[in-house]
This record gives structure tokens, C-alpha cells and sequence, in this order.
């Protein structure tokens, strides 16, 4: 590579650095990243998918486990235990950072609320029936909080989606019982962090669908 700024020697400037690694932004950096992990996992007999070579896959004795790798990032699929012991083993390789859903519920509950007492439902079901209260002085926390859910709502917590939805109308003018719905969700996160939605190929797929009209329930907008 060339000299960088600031380390050019007077008198050798026609002369270049040989480099010992790659250097994250450096265009042969993404292929020697994808050549060391992919030599990482051949190790521990994941196999090359020949369709996406960003996707490992490994199997032993009718479990599978998949990696994808997408940059510097890696989404791991395969049972829990299986996924803790090649976590274990990435660990002892490089410096990870788990960002699970589980880890990203909690990082937002220890942000938010110190104690999260437990609830069963995302809202109150007559939250929309509720008259105006009191403005929040400032609707930074808020914001913030609401971007967090939203990450949590797009794929590890659909079932706050409609809730999360609704915050999100009031962003700019915030109240009271805005604020304290943000913290039941979160509440409603720490209690139901374990639960997790099932597919199982041994039954018949049913898929339902409701229709529910409103009839202008929310009486800031009648809508």
C-alpha cells in the first residue's frame, strides 16, 4: 500500500508498505476476512454452501446448524446449545459482540427501567380511548426509546408491532400516557424474553387472518 499520510519519509517517497494483515477499508480486506473465516469454520466441519459461499453449513447426527456471514457480522440457526458451543468456539478466535434478541431486550430494559414489573399484554386495550394529559417536557427519551422498539418489533418481537406503531404517531408531541406505554412495553419484553414463536414442520400449516375495524377509537385523531 502507499506510504500513509503522516509516516512519508523525505527522500522515499516513491516507496510502498508491505502490509503484514489486511486493514479494515482496504479493498483485498473483505476477501482475506472471508478467507480466514471461511478456513475458521472448514475447521470445525461446516461445508461451504456452493450456491452462497456466505453460507456455512454443518450437520451431525440429524442437527443442522447454519452461519451466514455477512460482513463482519454472523447470524448463527441450529438448536441452543449447538449455538452456545460454536459461540464458545468463535470466542476463543475473536473479540464477539452477541446482539441476540434476548441481549437486545435487555440492554433496552436496563437502559429504560431499573425494575421492569411484569405484564402480560404490550397496551392497554383502552389506550386510544384515553383522553389528552400532560405534554412530556422533552420527547428525546422518548424518541430514542421508540427507535429501540422498532428494531425489537421488525423480527424478534412482531407481537409489539401494533403498540410500537402507535407510539410512533406521537414522536413529535409526546404525553404522559405516551411515555408510560413505552415503559409497559418494555415491561411486556422482560416478561415474555423467553417466549419464542414455533414453526413445527410436523404439523399442517394453518394460517388465520382478522380483520378488525376501529370505528374512530383514538379521540385525539378520530381515526
Amino acid at each position: 500500500m502507499s506510504q500513509p499520510e503522516g509516516y512519508i519519509e523525505a527522500g522515499q517517497e516513491q516507496k510502498i508498505c508491505k502490509l503484514n494483515k489486511a486493514i479494515y477499508g482496504l479493498k483485498q480486506a473483505a476477501r482475506a476476512w472471508h478467507l480466514k473465516i471461511e478456513e475458521s469454520r472448514m475447521q470445525y466441519g461446516f461445508e461451504q454452501s456452493k450456491a452462497d459461499p456466505c453460507l456455512f453449513k454443518f450437520a451431525n447426527n440429524g442437527n443442522s446448524m447454519y452461519i451466514i456471514v455477512y460482513v463482519g457480522d454472523l447470524l448463527i440457526a441450529g438448536k441452543e446449545e449447538d449455538i452456545r458451543k460454536i459461540i464458545n468456539e468463535l470466542e476463543e478466535e475473536y473479540e464477539l459482540k452477541n446482539l441476540g434478541e434476548k441481549y437486545k431486550i435487555e440492554a433496552i430494559v436496563e437502559k429504560l427501567l431499573k425494575e421492569a414489573k411484569p405484564t402480560n399484554t404490550p397496551i392497554d386495550p383502552t389506550y386510544l380511548k384515553q383522553v389528552e394529559d400532560v405534554l412530556q417536557p422533552n420527547n428525546t427519551q422518548y424518541r430514542q426509546a421508540v427507535g429501540a422498539l422498532l428494531y425489537v418489533a421488525t423480527v424478534p418481537k412482531p407481537d409489539i408491532s401494533v403498540a410500537v406503531n402507535i407510539l410512533s404517531r406521537r414522536n413529535e408531541k409526546p404525553r404522559e400516557r405516551d411515555w408510560n406505554v413505552v415503559k409497559r412495553i418494555i415491561r411486556y419484553l422482560e416478561t415474555t424474553a423467553e417466549l419464542k414463536l414455533i414453526i413445527s414442520k410436523d404439523k399442517e400449516p394453518i394460517l388465520n387472518a382478522f380483520c378488525d375495524a376501529d370505528w374512530e377509537n383514538d379521540k385525539s385523531s378520530r381515526k
